[in-house]
């Protein structure tokens, strides 16, 4: 396989209201979509996105590098795994390494080439359920998205928390379960705002609500590691997560149920997927998460998220965020869920570059 052609551009996308957690904000998504044309003419697009915050990589060190490859032709192997070692040792930078195995995916389905030694033995889901997120806002707001969303068909909400009092925290959640008692399934997500001893005196008091579990108490990892010991509501682990082996050993040697991946900052879409693989064999969950991307890189996620066999909700609600999109959202959300169909993947970008 030969990647011909390599063309780029730069994107802009504006939220419609800044979204916060408990350290950062922005109003706007960045990147790169890079479009692909192998020597069969096939045509296809990958997304690099770095994510403020979150990514070793700055939105300038991709756009010097992806300049220099454009420059010439991209050979990949026939074999899928000597392929992805090729992509690895094309860029340090993840969000790279992620559009182009992006391209590598969508072109093995396009091509109808290889796929099923991958993929041989996955039973690929067709119905996908869905999270939304809620930002640090107002208890108001907050709940008037829970009921908007709710009256969608989404039933997983996830509510960023760690305000400056916690008191402000616990009275948000007093609001959502005497409004929504057994109604909706609630993730918390702390973005490692807390101290150890912190943490552990505010999920003592947590432990009265009903919560799926909550993301990140502390940043350190082993501060959470060891809440994951000792609490009652479930950790779950996603920033302090570095890499691919780091989420293994956690999986070996931990009593962490749930990781949280977002595969643009691991900078694998085939490792995410391995990974998915490998927690099931442990009977724990990988739950796969959106660093805000366009529609063009959402598409990748969407399959990644399929090769999960639990029924657990997945991160992917973030398309309404945005003004609007690069292209149209094949995967739009409906009833709280993301319908996907194998043979209509890769989906077609109606995009004018």
């Amino acid at each position: 396989m030969i990647l011909k052609v390599i063309k780029y551009f730069l994107f802009s996308l504006p939220l419609k209201t800044e979204f916060k957690n408990s350290y950062s904000a922005f109003d706007k998504r960045e990147g790169i979509i890079i479009k692909a044309i192998d020597e069969e003419s096939n045509v296809t697009y990958g997304e690099a996105s770095p994510l403020l915050g979150f990514s070793s990589e700055s939105l300038k060190e991709l756009e010097e590098e992806i300049k220099l490859i454009s420059q010439n032709e991209i050979f990949l192997d026939d074999d899928i795994e000597n392929a992805r070692v090729q992509i690895k040792n094309l860029s340090n930078l993840n969000s790279l390494r992620f559009a182009f195995e992006q391209i590598l995916l969508n072109l093995l389905f396009i091509r109808k080439y290889e796929q099923k030694k991958f993929f041989s033995n996955r039973c690929l889901k067709k119905e996908i359920y869905i999270n939304t997120v809620l930002d640090i806002s107002e208890p108001e707001f907050v709940i008037g998205e829970i009921q908007k969303k709710y009256n969608q068909g989404y039933r997983t909400f996830k509510i960023k928390i760690g305000r400056e009092n916690f008191a402000d925290d616990f009275s948000l959640l007093e609001l959502v379960y005497k409004k929504f008692l057994n109604k909706i399934i609630v993730r918390l997500d702390a973005n490692g705002k807390w101290s150890y001893e912190k943490a552990k005196s505010y999920l003592k008091e947590l432990e009265k609500f009903k919560i799926e579990f909550i993301e990140e108490p502390c940043a350190e990892l082993m501060c959470n590691l060891e809440l994951a010991k000792e609490s009652k509501v479930e950790i779950a682990l996603d920033e302090c997560v570095k890499n691919i082996n780091d989420a293994k050993n956690i999986i070996d040697e931990s009593q962490i149920n749930f990781i949280v991946v977002k595969p643009m900052i691991y900078g694998s879409v085939f490792d995410s997927i391995e990974l998915i693989n490998y927690a099931e064999t442990k009977n724990k969950c990988i739950i796969v998460s959106s660093a805000f991307e366009s529609s063009i890189g959402k598409s990748a996620l969407v399959f990644i998220t399929s090769c999960a066999s639990h029924s657990y909700a997945h991160g992917l609600d973030t398309s309404d965020f945005f003004e609007y999109n690069i292209c149209f959202d094949q995967y739009a959300i409906k009833n709280g869920n993301i319908n996907f169909e194998i043979k209509d993947f890769p989906p077609s970008y109606d995009l004018q570059i």
